[in-house]
This record gives structure tokens, C-alpha cells and sequence, in this order.
């Protein structure tokens, strides 16, 4: 009847789409004598502080840190960011922390829902100046990692 009937192999549903930020690093600080030592250095300790980022689907979710937060604490952060995310009143994925890892997996199934995944870091590097010498965080105390691109 000059129809066209399209055959597709394995399951029409498929599975969720499904991927992987790893946050790695641990807390940095700083110190250092904002006085002479025969004052007794006034000794200052700074923490570095900054935020992780992930972007799902072209939607970014991000969580800050600071002081002696651990990167699970970290982890468990961005995943609660994710799932208080939304993309047009509806979640296009959900995020489970374990430890320093993240599975944010799709709501939806299907291979449609091999969303695009990134991740970045970004820091504040608190310069201080004592004693006629500037010190500054080099890099951030925490970097995000996806497992892939999708």
C-alpha cells in the first residue's frame, strides 16, 4: 500500500542516559606572618575558596567551597545542585553523590538522552601581601572531571 514500515533492533525504550563528575583535590591553606618574628609573626591563616561546575544538557550547576570542606562535602553539594535544578519546570536528570563521585543519570530513557557533560573549576587565589612578599593560591583546592562528554 506504497507504505514505508521501519524496523528497529533491541528495545524502542532504551535506558537513561548516564554519566560521571569526579571531584578531585582536597582543602588548601595558607599561612603566613603578617608581623616580624620578634613580635612573634602574627601568624595568618587563609583557606582557599572557589566553586565547581557542572553543565548538563547546557544548563550549569554550580557549588562553592571554602576552609577544610572535604570533597565529598563537596560532592554531596553540587548533587543536591543538580537535583534543585530544572530545565523548563521539568528535571532533565537527577544526581547521587558517592564519596567524591557524582551519577547524574537522565529522567527520561532513550539514546536522546545522552545529554552533553562538562565540568570546570574555578578559584579565588586571595593574594596577601606581608613582609614586602605576595602570596597567592596558585590553582584551585578542588577540580570537577566528567567521566566523558555525554
Amino acid at each position: 500500500m506504497n507504505q514505508m514500515l521501519t524496523v528497529i533492533e533491541g528495545s524502542p525504550v532504551g535506558t537513561p542516559g548516564r554519566g560521571y563528575i569526579y571531584i578531585n583535590g582536597s582543602p588548601q591553606t595558607y599561612t603566613f606572618y603578617s608581623c616580624p618574628m620578634q613580635y612573634g609573626g602574627c601568624p595568618v591563616t587563609i583557606p582557599e575558596s572557589g566553586s565547581v561546575t557542572a553543565t548538563v544538557n547546557g544548563k550549569s550547576y554550580s557549588a562553592s567551597y571554602s576552609g577544610s570542606m572535604t570533597g565529598s562535602v563537596l560532592a554531596l553539594n553540587l548533587a543536591g545542585a543538580i537535583n534543585g535544578g530544572s530545565n523548563g519546570g521539568m528535571a532533565l536528570v537527577t544526581a547521587a553523590a558517592t564519596g567524591t563521585t557524582i551519577t547524574v543519570t537522565s529522567t527520561l530513557n532513550g539514546v536522546a538522552t545522552n545529554y552533553p557533560l562538562s565540568a570546570s573549576s574555578s578559584f579565588n587565589p586571595s593574594c596577601n601581601t606581608a613582609n614586602g612578599q605576595t602570596y597567592c593560591f596558585t590553582s584551585p583546592a578542588f577540580v570537577a572531571v566528567p567521566s566523558g562528554a555525554q
